[in-house]
């Protein structure tokens, strides 16, 4: 029974490392002749991969199967201060924000994941967000990138008010000069 959810757990790892290595189940079944049906089974967790099977799509994924069999990391889940909450969130709407390397990251991973924002030009593919979704899900429990959005979107909205009180004062000054004239 062991057995089954270890096998279980690394299935769906196969599925999020071909995920994170932006690579399609085609892809996957062509390097490794496997049939895109049986890896979608076996991603799934519906059909368990011979040993044969399971060596071919972790050299296709090019990781080693320990890595894929290996117990999830025990350290400490990732806790930050509010200062540095709020340093991330204003990070987020303006990448050109000095950050440290672990905001930056988290700050890079969150500008992929919200939609809408202005910084975003382009639609991102699925495998890209769901990448985005699994190194930020490693880094922080769920309860803490909640609170990060959230501070994304009160940022978000004060800057809007910033913006329209500057604007409001811009036009103010216009018709008071135009007025003087």
């Amino acid at each position: 029974m062991l057995y089954f959810f270890q096998m279980l757990a690394a299935t769906q790892k196969l599925e999020i490392l071909r995920i994170q290595k932006e690579l399609t189940q085609k892809e996957v079944s062509l390097r490794t002749g496997i049939a895109q049906a049986n890896l979608s089974r076996i991603e799934k967790g519906k059909q368990d991969p011979t040993l044969s099977t399971f060596l071919k799509i972790c050299r296709a994924l090019e990781v080693r199967p320990s890595e894929v069999l290996e117990e999830p990391s025990t350290e400490p889940p990732l806790h930050l201060t509010r200062s540095s909450l709020e340093r991330i969130a204003k990070g987020v709407l303006d990448p050109s924000l000095e950050l440290s390397p672990r905001e930056r990251e988290i700050s890079e991973l969150l500008r992929i994941l919200i939609p809408d924002l202005e910084s975003r030009r382009r639609r991102l593919s699925a495998k890209k967000i769901y990448s985005a979704w699994y190194q930020l899900k490693k880094r922080a429990p769920e309860e803490l990138i909640r609170t990060l959005v959230e501070r994304v979107e009160d940022e978000r909205s004060r800057k809007k008010a910033r913006a329209e009180k500057d604007y409001q004062e811009l036009v103010a000054d216009i018709r008071k000069r135009l007025g003087k004239a």
